[in-house]
């Protein structure tokens, strides 16, 4: 099954590593710049993604912001939020 994801985050380092590890599992993945530009991506997707994985916090347009703008006639599909740099302690 070809799978596709898409990846906006702000740090070059954090989509380096998403992407080496996705590729050992044969998962394309597209690795965007972060906020309009990845949206940009999700309007103009001639193949529907299967996950949207963002940055919660970015300096142009933050990961829910992306989701907010994201209207039909595109699809919905699964998301996955997350944050590179927090000073909460999990």
């Amino acid at each position: 099954m070809d799978h596709l994801i898409l990846l906006a985050d702000d740090s070059e380092k954090l989509r380096r590593s998403v992407a080496d590890i996705l590729q050992v599992r044969d998962i394309r993945l597209l690795r965007q710049q972060p906020g309009k530009q990845a949206l940009v991506q999700v309007r103009s997707a001639r193949q529907q993604f299967d996950l949207l994985i963002t940055d919660l916090s970015m300096p142009e347009m933050d990961g829910l912001q992306i989701l907010t703008e994201i209207k039909p006639p595109i699809q919905v599909f699964p998301s996955l939020q997350c944050r590179a740099h927090s000073a909460v302690a999990c």
